[in-house]
């Protein structure tokens, strides 16, 4: 279970959030990707990656460290990103 600072900085990130972030942030919290988040979400990933962006912004104004949210690319997603197998 959270302690109690957490569970503050928590609530207070989801109120920061509108409820599109919000359900961005809980669906990828659950370990969905972004793929799936937009389809149950009926939006394009792009939006998600939206979402997700200005999520972390919400996060660096509250003072949290976003470096070690950002995903880590192997060389096969950046192959995929390129359009090569």
């Amino acid at each position: 279970m959270a302690d109690v600072p957490e569970a503050i900085a928590i609530r207070e990130l989801l109120e920061r959030l509108t409820p599109r972030q919000r359900a961005v942030c809980l669906l990828l919290a659950e370990g969905r990707s972004q793929v799936d988040a937009a389809q149950r979400l009926g939006i394009t990933p792009q939006s998600v990656q939206y979402h997700l962006k200005r999520i972390r912004n919400v996060l660096s104004d509250m003072g949290f460290d976003i470096a070690a949210l950002r995903p880590k690319h192997t060389k096969a997603s950046r192959r995929r990103r390129r359009g090569r197998a």
